[in-house]
């Protein structure tokens, strides 16, 4: 019995499905989840453009989608690493005096690999479609749950002037009044 057709995917089918995706990024969870309904509405977009391989159905759709996201998780942690210099078309940019760390690397991150010498090209639209992706931390403003941060009370005012005793300056204000 032969092995069942896998879906293959070109450059052009996945610009379809992040196009897509990018138009309705509003559909999207927090964490960029798409509901099942948005996948099955780009799948005939990116079949229509198959040349080969299974058809590219809602599932496939979300699944390449999962596998991009996981891509575009790493290449995150490949921009922030110390010691190599990050390229949209040359990836970390790895050269003879770099080599040694590089491959210590791939032995823990395999998946890496392919970044070496090589960017990826769809870094910048994955950053529209999933933008709180590339920040994190505790103090991190994310409007969709009302986080701003480390949740501790601002300093104690009036923290601006300066001092050289530990006592607040007292402050003023001004009232106008009606009438004069």
């Amino acid at each position: 019995m032969p092995e069942p057709q896998r879906a293959q995917w070109n450059q052009e089918d996945e610009n379809v499905l992040l196009d897509y995706l990018l138009e309705h990024k509003s559909e999207a969870g927090d964490g960029g989840n798409f509901k099942q309904t948005v996948f099955e509405a780009a799948a005939p977009l990116v079949e229509a453009i198959r040349e080969v391989g299974a058809p590219k159905t809602a599932s496939v759709c979300k699944g390449k989608f999962v596998a991009l996201h996981k891509t575009y998780q790493l290449v995150l942690k490949l921009r922030s690493l110390s010691g190599w210099t990050w390229s949209d078309k040359t990836g970390c940019s790895i050269t003879a005096d770099s080599l040694g760390t590089w491959e210590a690397f791939i032995a823990k991150t395999p998946a890496a690999k392919p970044f070496k010498n090589k960017g990826w090209a769809h870094f910048d639209k994955m950053t529209l479609i999933l933008p709180d992706m590339a920040v994190r931390g505790g103090n991190v403003y994310r409007p969709s749950d009302g986080a701003t941060g480390v949740d501790t009370p601002p300093p104690p005012y009036p923290s601006f002037c300066p001092s050289s005793s530990s006592s607040p300056i007292p402050i003023t204000l001004y009232e106008p009044t009606l009438g004069h």
